[in-house]
Protein backbone atom coordinates (compact mmCIF):
# COMPACT_ATOMS: atom_id res chain seq x y z
CA UNK A 1 0.00 0.00 0.00
CA UNK A 2 3.26 2.40 0.99
CA UNK A 3 4.50 1.31 -2.24
CA UNK A 4 1.51 2.37 -3.95
CA UNK A 5 1.18 5.91 -2.41
CA UNK A 6 4.56 6.65 -3.11
CA UNK A 7 4.38 5.34 -6.88
CA UNK A 8 1.45 7.46 -7.36
CA UNK A 9 2.74 10.80 -5.65
CA UNK A 10 6.13 10.41 -8.29
CA UNK A 11 3.51 10.06 -10.88
CA UNK A 12 1.45 12.81 -9.99
CA UNK A 13 4.35 14.82 -9.51
CA UNK A 14 5.96 13.57 -13.07
CA UNK A 15 2.53 14.51 -14.43
CA UNK A 16 3.07 18.31 -12.60
CA UNK A 17 6.40 18.67 -13.90
CA UNK A 18 5.12 18.38 -17.63
CA UNK A 19 2.20 20.23 -17.89
CA UNK A 20 4.49 22.89 -15.88
CA UNK A 21 6.77 23.25 -19.01
CA UNK A 22 4.27 22.59 -21.75
CA UNK A 23 2.62 25.79 -19.83
CA UNK A 24 6.22 27.33 -19.57
CA UNK A 25 6.66 26.61 -22.74
CA UNK A 26 3.53 27.86 -24.32
CA UNK A 27 3.81 31.70 -22.06
CA UNK A 28 6.87 32.46 -24.57
CA UNK A 29 4.17 33.95 -26.48
CA UNK A 30 2.18 35.70 -24.14
CA UNK A 31 3.36 39.34 -23.78
CA UNK A 32 3.65 40.68 -19.94
CA UNK A 33 3.29 44.51 -20.19
CA UNK A 34 5.51 45.40 -16.91
CA UNK A 35 8.42 42.97 -17.75
CA UNK A 36 11.72 44.83 -18.95
CA UNK A 37 11.98 42.87 -22.35
CA UNK A 38 9.32 43.21 -25.07
CA UNK A 39 9.65 40.68 -28.03
CA UNK A 40 10.91 41.98 -32.08
CA UNK A 41 9.79 40.75 -34.81
CA UNK A 42 12.98 40.93 -36.18
CA UNK A 43 15.68 40.87 -33.26
CA UNK A 44 13.46 38.86 -30.90
CA UNK A 45 13.38 40.98 -27.98
CA UNK A 46 14.88 44.01 -26.56
CA UNK A 47 14.54 45.92 -23.99
CA UNK A 48 11.51 48.19 -23.06
CA UNK A 49 11.81 51.79 -23.88
CA UNK A 50 12.42 53.60 -20.75
CA UNK A 51 14.17 56.51 -19.14
CA UNK A 52 17.22 54.85 -19.15
CA UNK A 53 16.86 53.31 -22.23
CA UNK A 54 16.04 55.26 -26.09
CA UNK A 55 12.79 55.02 -27.90
CA UNK A 56 14.29 51.38 -29.10
CA UNK A 57 15.43 50.07 -25.71
CA UNK A 58 19.29 50.70 -26.79
CA UNK A 59 21.50 52.87 -24.41
CA UNK A 60 22.17 55.84 -26.57
CA UNK A 61 22.28 59.69 -25.46
CA UNK A 62 19.01 60.60 -27.11
CA UNK A 63 16.52 63.80 -27.43
CA UNK A 64 12.94 64.99 -27.62
CA UNK A 65 13.98 65.79 -31.44
CA UNK A 66 16.13 62.43 -32.05
CA UNK A 67 14.46 59.71 -29.43
CA UNK A 68 15.90 56.79 -31.43
CA UNK A 69 18.94 57.15 -33.14
CA UNK A 70 19.11 53.41 -34.50
CA UNK A 71 16.77 54.50 -36.54
CA UNK A 72 17.77 57.11 -38.62
CA UNK A 73 21.16 57.16 -41.48
CA UNK A 74 23.83 59.64 -41.01
CA UNK A 75 27.46 59.70 -42.38
CA UNK A 76 30.17 58.15 -40.32
CA UNK A 77 27.65 55.84 -38.25
CA UNK A 78 29.59 53.01 -36.49
CA UNK A 79 27.06 50.35 -35.39
CA UNK A 80 28.20 48.85 -31.77
CA UNK A 81 26.56 45.27 -31.27
CA UNK A 82 26.83 42.70 -28.52
CA UNK A 83 24.92 42.16 -25.13
CA UNK A 84 25.14 43.84 -21.85
CA UNK A 85 28.47 44.65 -22.12
CA UNK A 86 28.07 46.68 -25.17
CA UNK A 87 24.90 48.11 -23.69
CA UNK A 88 26.71 48.88 -20.53
CA UNK A 89 26.41 49.54 -16.98
CA UNK A 90 26.22 53.04 -17.02
CA UNK A 91 25.13 55.92 -18.49
CA UNK A 92 25.47 56.02 -22.61
CA UNK A 93 28.40 58.82 -22.58
CA UNK A 94 30.76 56.50 -19.87
CA UNK A 95 30.09 53.24 -22.04
CA UNK A 96 32.82 52.13 -24.91
CA UNK A 97 30.73 52.81 -27.55
CA UNK A 98 30.72 56.65 -27.11
CA UNK A 99 34.41 56.57 -25.53
CA UNK A 100 35.29 55.63 -28.92
CA UNK A 101 33.88 57.50 -30.51
CA UNK A 102 35.24 60.58 -28.22
CA UNK A 103 39.27 58.66 -28.48
CA UNK A 104 39.19 59.05 -32.13
CA UNK A 105 37.32 62.60 -32.27
CA UNK A 106 40.60 63.02 -30.00
CA UNK A 107 42.62 61.87 -33.58
CA UNK A 108 40.97 63.90 -35.63
CA UNK A 109 38.34 61.40 -36.59
CA UNK A 110 34.90 61.59 -36.85
CA UNK A 111 32.42 59.07 -36.30
CA UNK A 112 28.85 58.53 -34.76
CA UNK A 113 28.59 55.63 -32.22
CA UNK A 114 25.27 53.88 -32.24
CA UNK A 115 24.67 50.97 -29.14
CA UNK A 116 23.12 48.03 -30.27
CA UNK A 117 24.04 45.94 -27.27
CA UNK A 118 20.83 44.33 -26.01
CA UNK A 119 21.43 42.18 -22.19
CA UNK A 120 21.44 38.72 -22.38
CA UNK A 121 21.80 38.83 -26.11
CA UNK A 122 23.52 35.68 -27.47
CA UNK A 123 25.55 35.40 -31.21
CA UNK A 124 22.05 34.57 -32.94
CA UNK A 125 20.92 37.54 -31.83
CA UNK A 126 23.10 39.21 -32.71
CA UNK A 127 22.91 38.59 -36.54
CA UNK A 128 19.16 39.47 -36.15
CA UNK A 129 19.85 42.74 -34.89
CA UNK A 130 22.40 43.80 -37.81
CA UNK A 131 19.98 42.16 -40.28
CA UNK A 132 17.19 44.67 -38.77
CA UNK A 133 19.12 47.96 -38.32
CA UNK A 134 22.20 48.00 -41.03
CA UNK A 135 19.47 48.62 -43.67
CA UNK A 136 18.19 51.41 -41.26
CA UNK A 137 21.58 52.98 -40.09
CA UNK A 138 23.53 52.49 -43.15
CA UNK A 139 26.81 52.34 -40.98
CA UNK A 140 30.40 52.57 -42.48
CA UNK A 141 31.67 50.03 -39.78
CA UNK A 142 29.96 47.18 -36.77
CA UNK A 143 31.98 46.95 -34.23
CA UNK A 144 30.54 43.50 -32.74
CA UNK A 145 31.74 42.59 -28.91
CA UNK A 146 31.70 38.69 -27.80
CA UNK A 147 31.74 38.19 -24.66
CA UNK A 148 33.36 35.33 -23.74
CA UNK A 149 31.64 34.76 -20.65
CA UNK A 150 29.05 33.27 -21.86
CA UNK A 151 28.59 33.74 -25.89
CA UNK A 152 30.20 30.22 -26.43
CA UNK A 153 27.59 28.91 -23.94
CA UNK A 154 24.57 31.08 -25.68
CA UNK A 155 26.15 29.93 -29.70
CA UNK A 156 25.24 26.07 -28.57
CA UNK A 157 22.46 26.38 -31.39
CA UNK A 158 20.73 23.98 -28.97
CA UNK A 159 20.13 26.34 -26.00
CA UNK A 160 19.03 29.64 -27.87
CA UNK A 161 18.46 32.67 -25.29
CA UNK A 162 14.71 33.62 -25.52
CA UNK A 163 12.37 35.46 -23.66
CA UNK A 164 9.99 33.58 -21.45
CA UNK A 165 7.52 35.47 -18.78
CA UNK A 166 9.34 38.71 -19.94
CA UNK A 167 12.62 36.97 -18.56
CA UNK A 168 15.81 35.75 -20.74
CA UNK A 169 16.46 32.51 -20.58
CA UNK A 170 19.03 29.77 -22.07
CA UNK A 171 17.22 26.28 -22.64
CA UNK A 172 16.86 23.36 -24.95
CA UNK A 173 14.61 23.63 -27.73
CA UNK A 174 14.08 19.81 -27.52
CA UNK A 175 12.56 18.24 -24.60
CA UNK A 176 15.28 15.86 -22.77
CA UNK A 177 16.02 14.47 -19.76
CA UNK A 178 19.01 17.29 -19.79
CA UNK A 179 18.77 19.18 -17.24
CA UNK A 180 19.86 22.60 -19.39
CA UNK A 181 16.77 21.37 -21.63
CA UNK A 182 13.94 22.06 -19.19
CA UNK A 183 12.33 26.11 -18.97
CA UNK A 184 10.93 24.43 -15.03
CA UNK A 185 14.47 24.21 -14.01
CA UNK A 186 15.67 27.66 -15.70
CA UNK A 187 12.75 29.29 -13.93
CA UNK A 188 13.62 28.19 -10.94
CA UNK A 189 17.01 29.09 -11.14
CA UNK A 190 16.59 32.34 -12.80
CA UNK A 191 13.76 33.46 -9.60
CA UNK A 192 16.57 31.87 -7.46
CA UNK A 193 18.88 34.08 -8.20
CA UNK A 194 16.46 37.39 -8.98
CA UNK A 195 15.55 36.75 -5.42
CA UNK A 196 18.74 36.39 -3.84
CA UNK A 197 20.36 39.64 -5.56
CA UNK A 198 16.99 41.57 -4.58
CA UNK A 199 17.72 40.76 -1.03
CA UNK A 200 21.34 41.12 -1.41
CA UNK A 201 21.27 44.57 -2.67
CA UNK A 202 19.23 45.88 0.03
CA UNK A 203 22.55 45.50 2.18
CA UNK A 204 24.94 46.52 -0.16
CA UNK A 205 26.31 49.97 -0.67
CA UNK A 206 28.35 50.46 -4.02
CA UNK A 207 28.58 54.30 -3.57
CA UNK A 208 32.29 54.93 -2.52
CA UNK A 209 34.17 54.15 -5.45
CA UNK A 210 33.88 57.29 -8.48
CA UNK A 211 34.92 54.40 -11.03
CA UNK A 212 30.91 52.77 -10.16
CA UNK A 213 29.48 56.54 -10.17
CA UNK A 214 25.91 56.27 -11.41
CA UNK A 215 25.80 52.18 -11.81
CA UNK A 216 22.81 50.54 -12.65
CA UNK A 217 23.37 47.19 -12.06
CA UNK A 218 22.82 45.65 -8.67
CA UNK A 219 25.52 43.52 -6.86
CA UNK A 220 25.37 39.72 -6.50
CA UNK A 221 26.42 38.02 -3.15
CA UNK A 222 29.66 36.62 -2.83
CA UNK A 223 28.19 33.15 -3.32
CA UNK A 224 25.58 34.03 -6.22
CA UNK A 225 28.69 36.04 -7.61
CA UNK A 226 30.92 32.67 -7.43
CA UNK A 227 28.40 30.43 -8.63
CA UNK A 228 28.06 32.65 -12.00
CA UNK A 229 31.74 32.91 -12.52
CA UNK A 230 31.75 29.13 -12.60
CA UNK A 231 29.07 28.85 -15.32
CA UNK A 232 31.87 31.38 -17.25
CA UNK A 233 34.71 29.11 -16.73
CA UNK A 234 32.55 26.58 -18.76
CA UNK A 235 33.74 27.54 -21.76
CA UNK A 236 37.56 27.64 -20.10
CA UNK A 237 37.38 23.82 -19.35
CA UNK A 238 40.41 22.46 -21.20
CA UNK A 239 37.89 19.44 -21.87
CA UNK A 240 34.45 21.08 -22.59
CA UNK A 241 31.11 19.10 -22.13
CA UNK A 242 29.28 18.89 -25.51
CA UNK A 243 27.07 21.62 -25.29
CA UNK A 244 30.03 24.05 -25.31
CA UNK A 245 31.66 22.39 -28.29
CA UNK A 246 28.72 22.82 -30.17
CA UNK A 247 28.49 26.58 -29.04
CA UNK A 248 32.13 27.06 -29.99
CA UNK A 249 31.01 26.13 -33.26
CA UNK A 250 27.79 28.02 -33.34
CA UNK A 251 29.75 31.30 -32.48
CA UNK A 252 32.05 31.06 -35.21
CA UNK A 253 28.89 30.04 -37.43
CA UNK A 254 27.23 33.48 -36.20
CA UNK A 255 30.21 35.69 -36.68
CA UNK A 256 30.53 34.39 -39.87
CA UNK A 257 27.06 35.21 -40.88
CA UNK A 258 27.59 38.72 -39.30
CA UNK A 259 30.56 39.15 -41.73
CA UNK A 260 28.99 38.15 -44.69
CA UNK A 261 26.04 40.54 -43.79
CA UNK A 262 28.67 43.31 -43.32
CA UNK A 263 30.96 42.41 -46.40
CA UNK A 264 27.57 42.15 -48.41
CA UNK A 265 26.43 45.90 -47.64
CA UNK A 266 29.62 46.71 -47.91
CA UNK A 267 30.34 47.95 -44.35
CA UNK A 268 33.74 47.13 -42.13
CA UNK A 269 33.32 44.95 -39.70
CA UNK A 270 35.27 44.61 -36.49
CA UNK A 271 35.07 41.47 -33.69
CA UNK A 272 35.84 42.72 -30.15
CA UNK A 273 36.72 39.76 -28.12
CA UNK A 274 36.29 40.66 -24.04
CA UNK A 275 36.94 38.13 -21.23
CA UNK A 276 35.60 37.39 -17.91
CA UNK A 277 37.53 38.30 -14.86
CA UNK A 278 37.55 34.62 -13.44
CA UNK A 279 39.49 34.19 -17.35
CA UNK A 280 41.54 36.82 -16.47
CA UNK A 281 42.39 36.52 -12.96
CA UNK A 282 44.75 32.93 -12.52
CA UNK A 283 44.00 33.69 -8.14
CA UNK A 284 40.38 33.96 -9.10
CA UNK A 285 39.79 31.15 -11.19
CA UNK A 286 41.41 28.62 -8.69
CA UNK A 287 39.49 29.96 -5.81
CA UNK A 288 36.20 29.57 -8.03
CA UNK A 289 37.42 25.91 -9.31
CA UNK A 290 37.81 24.89 -6.17
CA UNK A 291 34.37 26.21 -4.43
CA UNK A 292 33.13 23.97 -6.65
CA UNK A 293 35.60 20.79 -5.89
CA UNK A 294 37.38 21.21 -9.50
CA UNK A 295 40.43 21.26 -10.24
CA UNK A 296 42.64 24.05 -11.70
CA UNK A 297 44.54 22.14 -14.17
CA UNK A 298 41.25 21.29 -15.59
CA UNK A 299 40.82 24.75 -16.70
CA UNK A 300 42.64 27.44 -19.17
CA UNK A 301 41.91 31.30 -19.07
CA UNK A 302 43.03 32.36 -21.99
CA UNK A 303 41.62 29.09 -23.75
CA UNK A 304 38.17 31.08 -24.80
CA UNK A 305 39.88 34.14 -26.75
CA UNK A 306 42.26 31.65 -28.48
CA UNK A 307 40.34 29.29 -30.10
CA UNK A 308 37.44 32.15 -31.33
CA UNK A 309 40.42 34.09 -32.22
CA UNK A 310 41.73 31.07 -34.12
CA UNK A 311 38.55 30.61 -35.77
CA UNK A 312 38.04 34.25 -36.88
CA UNK A 313 41.49 34.62 -38.09
CA UNK A 314 40.56 31.02 -40.07
CA UNK A 315 37.65 32.87 -41.49
CA UNK A 316 39.81 36.31 -42.11
CA UNK A 317 37.42 38.30 -39.58
CA UNK A 318 39.24 40.87 -38.18
CA UNK A 319 39.13 41.43 -34.11
CA UNK A 320 40.93 42.63 -31.32
CA UNK A 321 41.44 40.47 -28.42
CA UNK A 322 40.72 42.86 -25.18
CA UNK A 323 43.30 40.25 -22.97
CA UNK A 324 46.31 42.01 -22.80
CA UNK A 325 44.72 45.49 -22.29
CA UNK A 326 42.38 44.53 -19.50
CA UNK A 327 45.13 41.96 -17.77
CA UNK A 328 47.70 44.68 -17.80
CA UNK A 329 45.18 47.66 -16.02
CA UNK A 330 44.83 44.49 -12.87
CA UNK A 331 41.47 43.04 -13.34
CA UNK A 332 39.90 43.86 -10.11
CA UNK A 333 40.34 47.14 -10.86
CA UNK A 334 38.28 47.17 -14.53
CA UNK A 335 35.71 44.86 -13.26
CA UNK A 336 32.30 46.31 -11.41
CA UNK A 337 32.02 45.01 -7.59
CA UNK A 338 30.06 42.12 -7.36
CA UNK A 339 29.34 41.82 -10.73
CA UNK A 340 31.24 40.88 -13.71
CA UNK A 341 30.86 43.97 -15.97
CA UNK A 342 33.28 46.66 -16.95
CA UNK A 343 32.97 49.66 -14.62
CA UNK A 344 34.28 53.55 -16.07
CA UNK A 345 38.18 52.50 -15.70
CA UNK A 346 36.94 49.57 -17.68
CA UNK A 347 34.81 50.41 -20.29
CA UNK A 348 38.02 53.63 -20.81
CA UNK A 349 40.52 51.05 -21.70
CA UNK A 350 38.32 48.89 -23.61
CA UNK A 351 37.86 51.91 -26.28
CA UNK A 352 41.22 52.77 -26.62
CA UNK A 353 42.06 49.42 -27.71
CA UNK A 354 39.14 49.03 -29.70
CA UNK A 355 39.34 52.69 -31.27
CA UNK A 356 42.99 51.57 -32.13
CA UNK A 357 42.22 48.70 -33.72
CA UNK A 358 38.71 50.08 -35.78
CA UNK A 359 40.51 52.92 -37.08
CA UNK A 360 42.64 51.53 -39.75
CA UNK A 361 39.82 49.93 -41.09
CA UNK A 362 37.65 53.25 -41.23
CA UNK A 363 37.46 54.91 -44.51
CA UNK A 364 40.30 58.17 -44.39
CA UNK A 365 38.66 61.28 -43.78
Amino acid sequence: MRARAIAGAAVAALITLVTAEVALRLANFIPLPSAPYISDDETGFKLRPSEITDADGFNNPHTEADPAPARTAAPGTVAFVGDSFAFGTYPAEAVFPALVAADLAAEGVTIRAVNLGIPGAGPDTYVRVMRDYLPRLKPMAVVATVYLGNDVEQGDPRRPTKLWLGRLGSYGSPFSFDPDDLIVVAVASKLFRLAEQAWYAQYTSLASNPEEAERRSLAFSDEALTRVRWRELKAARIEPDASIARGYGGLAAHVGEMASIARKDGVAFLVVLAPSRVELDADLRARVVQAFGGDPKDFDGALPARRVGEALAARGIPFVDLTPALAAAEPARVYNRGDTHWNRRGNAIAAAAIANALKPLLPPP
